[in-house]
């Protein structure tokens, strides 16, 4: 069955029942545009539908919706692990965005619209390997996707850290006043990432053998880095492990691909996250670390980053005080920058762990992308033998850099 069939025959009775009360409805118009593996999203089938639907004899209706289904390779479903990442989307848009959002609103009923950084869901289901999410598509109502398609400058930075801020403000808010339904929630959520030591030996191999060439960091540096490095399993599942009382709700995945702004007089003012398939229960920088590594250049995190941690604690305090009904200042003594500034020493060679191998894809030709994703699931080895390949000494230099500024930053 193809998709546009499935969705009209499976999913849209079902959509028509729980979200618009009616199960008469006439379907005038069904379009969809088609985007599988594409340059910024690699692990589901997405479908842009414009439905044009009638129920009864009110005026017809139209819906810009997204269909979001697993790929149909299944070498490449066991290779990125469909089964954990949809199940983990279908989990945080049936049940956890639905109950943060309830939570908000009996605590912040004239906020509530400044915690609500989700699209609409209209449908979300995962059993034995089968399933679809379908979400509003945001680009109806004013959101679309950074022109620049890694680099954010300093005002979609900003504007992207507050609402963070706000999202990991519910986390706290709800472990003081109900933590036996916040852990309940987050105790769901299955792992998505590479748990292989094989793989992050050989893709580190490149930084590695970079800087023995090109000697651009001492000595007494590098070798601190190797060090650091010597156990690369061990100290990424160190970096995802949950500590209090820091650790929340993360995003997981969260990098300008996965965002959607809104604009006025050309600048941000809104945003909304989606594709929350490695969302989990850990410390805030795995957000925040992430986005730094993957969506900043090296010149901005020298000038700008210590501003952007402030942007976010600025934010992650009002909210919380918002949500809890108490003073900025109270909340400022359990939460204080300097934590912040050290949970991010402590934590953000996760964000290296994951942009090692990422941006050098990301920054790669689309000739070399295709050739990547035509060999990526055949093994882990020759995966990470590609990851270490994509985008040659230019891609590594991107990777070094963000060494050097680690060092900078005391990460290790």
């Amino acid at each position: 069955m193809d998709a546009i069939t499935l969705f009209q025959t499976d999913i849209l009775p079902v959509i028509a029942s729980e979200n618009f009360n009616s199960n008469n409805y006439k379907v005038l118009k069904c379009d969809s545009e088609f985007k599988e593996k594409g340059d910024d999203h690699f692990t589901s089938n997405t479908y842009f539908i414009n439905l044009v639907i009638q129920f009864e004899e009110t005026a017809p209706e139209t819906h810009a919706i997204i269909l979001k289904l697993p790929p149909d390779n299944v070498d490449l479903q066991n290779f990125i692990g469909t089964d954990a990442q949809f199940y983990n989307e279908v989990t945080i848009y049936a049940e956890t965005i639905p109950a943060f959002l309830e939570f908000i609103r009996k605590k912040c009923e004239l906020s509530y619209n400044e915690y609500d950084l989700f699209p609409k869901c209209y449908f979300s289901k995962w059993e034995n390997m089968k399933g679809a999410v379908v979400l509003q598509d945001m680009r109806s109502v004013g959101f679309r996707v950074c022109e620049d398609r890694i680099i954010l400058d300093y005002d979609h930075c900003a504007v992207v850290l507050k609402a963070l801020g706000r999202f990991h403000a519910i986390s706290y808010a709800m472990k003081k006043l109900n933590s036996s339904l916040f852990h309940q929630l987050t105790n769901k959520f299955k792992e998505t990432l590479h748990t292989e030591e094989i793989f992050y030996k050989i893709t580190l191999s490149r930084v590695v053998e970079y800087f023995e060439r090109k000697k651009e960091i001492d000595e007494d540096t590098f070798q601190r880095f190797k060090d650091h490095i010597k156990e690369p399993l061990k100290l990424f599942m160190d970096l995802i492990k949950p500590k209090a009382p820091l650790a929340v709700l993360c995003h997981g995945d969260f990098c300008r691909n996965n965002v959607l702004f809104k604009y006025e007089d050309g600048k941000p003012c809104a945003v909304k996250f989606f594709d929350f398939q490695m969302v989990r229960y850990a410390s805030p920088v795995i957000d925040i670390s992430f986005m730094c590594f993957l969506n900043t250049t090296s010149e901005f995190r020298r000038k700008h980053w210590d501003e952007m941690l402030f942007v976010y604690h600025r934010s992650l305090v009002e909210s919380l005080a918002d949500i809890l009904g108490c003073a900025v200042a109270d909340v400022e003594q359990e939460y204080t920058l300097e934590m912040i500034r050290n949970e991010f020493r402590n934590y953000a060679f996760f964000g290296f762990m994951i942009c090692h191998f990422f941006l050098p894809e990301m920054v790669s030709s689309p000739a070399e992308r295709l050739v990547h994703f035509g060999d990526v699931y055949k093994s882990v080895e020759d995966s990470a033998i590609g990851c270490a390949k994509i985008g040659g000494d230019s891609a590594t230099a991107l990777v070094a850099d963000m060494v050097k500024d680690m060092d900078l930053m005391g990460i290790f």
